[in-house]
């Protein structure tokens, strides 16, 4: 038997998940899909090389400063309330 003397984090991948977390903080049905694809890529880069992206979504600074909130920090781990 092997025991890590780390502690562990569950990871959580849940599109439903994600969705009720964009669609509170303002992402409709047409964004999802597209944001779904900028929210991973947030796991290896900065939120502000990504804004543009973001923005031409549609996505306001708004509703991006209020999903850095509630993200689990690194892109992994649980959400926060």
């Amino acid at each position: 038997m092997c025991f890590i003397d780390q502690p562990a984090t569950p990871q959580v991948n849940s599109r439903a998940v994600l969705q009720q977390v964009l669609t509170g903080l303002g992402v409709n049905a047409e964004q999802f899909a597209p944001c779904c694809v900028l929210v991973d890529k947030l796991e290896k880069q900065p939120l502000d090389a990504l804004r543009s992206d973001f923005h031409a979504l549609g996505v306001s600074d708004e509703c991006l400063e209020a999903l850095v909130k509630v993200r689990p920090r690194g892109g992994r781990g649980e959400w926060r309330k």
